[in-house]
């Protein structure tokens, strides 16, 4: 490459570039049969019908755990402050009956 025919900017070098970024008429349909034919001579057409299939019950079943183990935490919780609750007024009244004094 000799100085003169060497752009001044990375602008200049683009605008010197022909880069057919959309092909026209059948090219793109020949690149697409190209870019599958690529792609189906490595991976396998059970690969393909199994692995989205596997991918949602795995979704599935591990949203629906999720789902319940938050649900159980959240009914020991209201259940435990519920027996907190009795606890405390079954305390309350055996110690107002053994001090022998009214309830405020």
């Amino acid at each position: 490459m000799t100085p003169s025919s060497t752009p001044t900017s990375l602008s200049g070098w683009m605008a010197n570039q022909s880069i057919d970024y959309y092909p026209q008429g059948d090219d793109w349909m020949q690149s697409l049969n190209h870019l599958i034919s690529k792609f189906s001579e490595k991976v396998h057409l059970r690969t393909v019908l199994v692995v989205p299939f596997v991918l949602q019950i795995c979704a599935a079943v591990g949203l629906t755990g999720y789902l319940s183990i938050k649900k159980g935490q959240t009914a020991v919780n209201d259940v435990a402050t519920q027996l907190r609750s009795e606890i405390t007024d079954q305390v309350d009244q055996k110690l107002r009956s053994y001090l022998g004094t009214r309830p405020i």
